[in-house]
């Protein structure tokens, strides 16, 4: 721990040593041009030629990774290289004092750094790899690395402030140079690990379980992300000079520093607030949403004052993109943990190499169209379009976020006609096979205290379980709030309304029940197994124990022979889409997701499961209203090994 504490400190420093420099410099160009040629389209080429070279680095970022392995040395020998590449600049700004040939040799020269940058970028997210050795430990970094990046950007328009006022422009230069090595001689101190470590949120090494994830939706999410991301900095970039194109009474060699340095304070605000967040946010996913609704619905808001005079119309701007930078240094930190956890190493570089390159094309051709909008039009329109595309990538990130599935289901369960059908079967109790399965863990001797409820319902199986074992702590979920709603928290039970996938408790249970065929609901393949992930960190230890039930599916000859005939179920994969299945309740559509006894099996080896008891329910000895509610059904009583 302590090796990672000197680790963050050392890549944290390095990156916003190395930002200070390379921001104030390419901040100062774009001042620098813009003031001495007026040339809107001078400061745009600018920015698109600091990012179009890099794209050859990104498309190739995985195969580089692999060709070139030692990161530190990598971070090293590209700060260097950057220093090299600053000492022509410098001599050129003693040569001459023509600022047209000035602005063209800058131009040049935060082309060439912006290449190097590019290696530099895809080493300090592999380098994560190596001193990270679990997710909570990458999502530091990344709340670091967000640190860094503001704070640098911070730090770098507040130096380039004084110098752009107070001295010669070639002391930027000379302040970039010392920034690179400084910074890179910490890079290559950073202690590593021999070997990468894994944060993919859902690894499987038995090839019987095949987890498919949603490659189209992970998709939409990296490159709506990484668009989002691309974009959002034309407020700070090109876009402030096209701003003060618009007005008359701010000039940008002052002011376009002033809101350079608030933009960076209310960002490094943010870094800040989501380090203090970080381990308080118990629905990450959730809290991410909110940020993405804000950023959409906040960047409409300047809109509204286009008719009001300059000072209105140039402050509300400040204003909305301050507090939109703020959101967005929130939003940040938890996108690039996202997309570490959808890919695994060896498929993130192709991933981070793929987006950025889209990232850069997609983003350089709207940039020219802004400037263009600028320059005909005014920068209203500009912003116009801009918030418009800021709307299409964030509604790209709530669409692969959003899980319409699951929000079927859970209408489902809230519907009048279901609620009220689990709410008079509540009264009646266990089944008998219910009993029968519990009375194992009884005749066992088992120590329960605490115990979890998952589907409870209207509390069927959660009061008789109360009374069972009157001494326990019973934590009751579901994800109904009709069946809920009337139910009433008491000494020993808590109930609570939430999906066990979103379940995160420090909480360990001796056992846990889940009735009435309740995994069956479980439809994405990632979220069975993503299930009994929990299930295993959710046990207290191997004396705990799971009780489950499934569909019988070979309960009747006609239904063997749909099975094993018509689906050939033996054949497919053990979590198969074409296992799952639709049928109406009560006229209401649902679907459900089928098992056999050997895809049980194979998932038990595959998750480190132990099978104590298993056994059809015996339709004979239940009483109707069980039979008349539930078709036949397999109990399943495991541990984990």
């Amino acid at each position: 721990m302590k090796e990672f504490r000197t680790n963050t400190i050392k890549y944290t420093t390095s990156l916003t040593l190395s930002l200070i420099g390379s921001e104030a410099f390419k901040l100062g160009t774009s001042i620098f041009i813009y003031k001495f040629t007026g040339n809107l389209w001078l400061v745009t080429i600018l920015y698109l030629l600091v990012q179009l070279p890099s794209i050859l680095v990104y498309i190739f970022s995985s195969k580089i990774v692999k060709k070139f392995k030692n990161d530190k040395l990598i971070l090293l020998f590209s700060d260097i290289v950057s220093f090299v590449l600053l000492i022509p600049t410098l001599i050129t700004f003693f040569l001459t004092q023509n600022n047209k040939i000035l602005s063209v040799v800058l131009i040049v020269f935060n082309t060439l750094l912006g290449f190097i940058h590019a290696f530099r970028f895809i080493y300090l997210k592999n380098v994560v790899y190596y001193i990270s050795q679990n997710n909570k430990q990458m999502k530091i970094i990344n709340i670091s690395n967000s640190f860094a990046t503001s704070f640098g950007f911070f730090l770098s328009t507040i130096f380039s402030f004084f110098l752009f006022k107070n001295l010669d422009f070639y002391w930027l230069v000379i302040m970039n140079m010392a920034t690179y090595l400084i910074s890179g001689i910490l890079y290559y101190s950073l202690k590593t690990s021999a070997t990468a470590a894994n944060f993919e949120i859902v690894a499987n090494k038995n090839e019987h379980v095949i987890v498919k994830k949603n490659k189209l939706k992970s998709w939409i999410f990296i490159l709506s992300g990484s668009f989002l991301i691309g974009i959002f900095l034309y407020p700070k970039t090109s876009g402030l000079s096209q701003l003060f194109s618009s007005v008359e009474n701010y000039s940008i060699d002052t002011w376009g520093f002033y809101l350079s340095i608030i933009f960076t304070s209310f960002s490094l605000l943010g870094v800040i607030l989501s380090f203090v967040l970080n381990n308080k946010i118990k629905h990450q996913k959730s809290f991410f949403m909110i940020l993405v609704v804000l950023i959409l619905f906040l960047n409409f808001v300047w809109l509204f004052f286009k008719n009001t005079n300059e000072k209105s119309y140039f402050v509300s701007y400040v204003v909305s993109t301050t507090i939109q930078q703020f959101l967005f240094s929130l939003f940040i930190p938890i996108f690039y943990s996202l997309s570490y956890e959808l890919f695994d190493k060896n498929n993130f570089h192709k991933q981070n190499g793929i987006s950025i390159v889209f990232r850069t094309v997609i983003t350089s051709i709207i940039t020219l169209l802004f400037t263009q909008i600028t320059i005909k039009f005014g920068y209203f329109y500009t912003y116009l379009f801009y918030a418009i595309v800021i709307l299409i990538a964030c509604l790209g990130i709530f669409y692969s976020m959003f899980n319409f599935k699951d929000a079927k289901f859970k209408k489902y369960y809230n519907t009048s006609v279901i609620a009220t059908e689990y709410i008079e079967t509540a009264k009646k109790g266990l089944w008998k096979s219910e009993k029968k399965v519990i009375d194992y863990l009884i005749k066992e001797n088992l120590e329960i205290k605490n115990i979890l409820d998952i589907g409870c319902g209207a509390g069927r199986t959660t009061f008789a379980l109360a009374k069972l074992f009157p001494n326990a702590k019973i934590k009751a979920i579901d994800i109904s709030e009709e069946l809920l709603k009337n139910l009433q928290n008491t000494d020993n039970i808590t109930f609570e309304l939430i999906n066990i996938l979103e379940y995160n408790t420090q909480e360990k249970f001796d056992f846990i029940l889940f009735s009435f065929n309740g995994l069956t609901n479980i439809l994405p393949q990632k979220d069975v197994i993503k299930f009994f992930i929990k299930i295993k960190e959710l046990l207290r230890d191997e004396k705990s124990r799971f009780v489950f039930t499934i569909h019988d599916i070979f309960s009747s000859q006609e239904y063997k022979d749909f099975w094993i005939n018509k689906m050939k179920i033996y054949s497919l994969p053990t979590l198969s889409s074409k296992k799952i299945l639709s049928h109406k309740h009560h006229g209401i559509k649902t679907k459900n997701r089928f098992y056999t006894h050997e895809d049980m099996l194979k998932i038990f080896d595959e998750f480190a499961f132990k099978l104590h008891h298993y056994f059809k329910r015996d339709n004979d000895l239940e009483e109707d209203w069980v039979n008349k509610i539930s078709m036949p059904c397999v109990f399943y009583d495991i541990s984990k090994i």
